[in-house]
């Protein structure tokens, strides 16, 4: 018999902060819009417009394998989200900004490369109570 009373784990996922991109020298310009949810709730959605780099357009394949490179999974859907306060990888304070947003890679490459969190090298396991052995293991062990 199936328990289906525990919580289905959702696949991890990733981001990588339009403040990291422009330490990098890229220039992205985006464009904010409303966007109406099914349920009638209108939200603040973010496009991409154009993503240049040392004066040039740099093309919409090639920003997909960039991200790739930072763990997004460009097989699956990417976008950006409205600003917010986060960190990012290149200070560490806080900073108000966009961010590209994805799945996380679960590819052998990429959770070999020591850079996978441990919420998606968790959700590859295919082990159903991964999170629960985990916490447990953070806070001293299981209940026995």
């Amino acid at each position: 018999m199936i328990d289906d009373t525990k919580p289905v784990q959702r696949r991890p996922v990733s981001y990588l902060s339009m403040h990291d991109l422009r330490t990098l020298g890229f220039d992205i310009y985006l464009q904010e819009f409303p966007k109406e949810k099914p349920d009638g709730e209108t939200v603040t959605a973010v496009r991409v417009v154009k993503v240049m780099k040392d004066g040039k357009t740099f093309p919409k394949h090639m920003m997909l394998e960039f991200l790739k490179v930072f763990g997004i999974d460009i097989d699956e859907r990417v976008w950006v989200t409205p600003k917010k306060m986060h960190r990012c990888l290149s200070q560490k304070e806080p900073v108000y900004d966009y961010r590209y947003m994805g799945m996380e890679r679960s590819d052998k490459v990429w959770l070999t490369s020591g850079r996978a969190s441990t919420e998606v090298i968790m959700w590859t396991s295919n082990m159903v109570d991964m999170s629960r052995v985990v916490d447990d293991m953070k806070h001293g062990g299981g209940d026995e």
